[in-house]
Parts: structure tokens; sequence; C-alpha cells
């Protein structure tokens, strides 16, 4: 697994689709997305990521987020892996080992 990270936090200039783009035109060994702000365009941008050849097989770290979010975002990607900003570099190492 490459050790290149994309990190999604959302900012007010930040979308799910550009965000997927930027990943799916140079795919990074895994994607972090944190759950605080706009939780539904983390999800948006996971989708995008399954939906392509390309990029499919990118781990995808959701990070943080409100109890709704976070259930919302574990029935739709189920897959995906959850975490706290505080044990972000513990899950990233794990994955990094496993590729």
């Amino acid at each position: 697994m490459p050790g290149k990270r994309f990190l999604i936090h959302w900012n007010s200039a930040e979308a799910g689709g550009r965000a997927g783009k930027r990943i799916w035109e140079d795919a990074p060994g895994v994607a972090v997305i944190y759950l605080t702000r706009l939780p539904s365009r983390g999800r948006e941008t996971t989708d995008y990521l399954r939906s392509t050849k390309a990029t499919r097989d990118v781990p995808v770290v959701f990070v943080d987020g409100e109890d709704d979010a976070l259930d919302m975002t574990r029935a739709k990607a189920p897959d995906s892996v959850f975490t706290t900003a505080a044990r972000l570099n513990d899950v990233l190492a794990k994955i990094r080992n496993m590729h």
C-alpha cells in the first residue's frame, strides 16, 4: 500500500464528487474522512469510490462524528473502518501493515 493518505475534512470549498475525482486521478493508500462536518458528503465520496474500478479497493477510514452520522455511515459503508482522532495513527499503521 502506498504511504499517501487522502484526508477529507469538508471545508466550504470541498464537494464529494470533486474529492472522489481527485482520489480517482491519483489513488492514495487510504482515504480518511472526518464525519464531524457534512457527513453526508463523506458517504457520497465513499459511494463514488466504491463505484469505480480504480478506487474500489482504497481503504476508507471514518473519523469521529455524531452517533446518528456514525450509524448511517456504518449502514451504508460496512466495509469501512471507524475510529477516533485519538486512535487514527494506530489504525493507519495497522492498515499499512495489512497491505
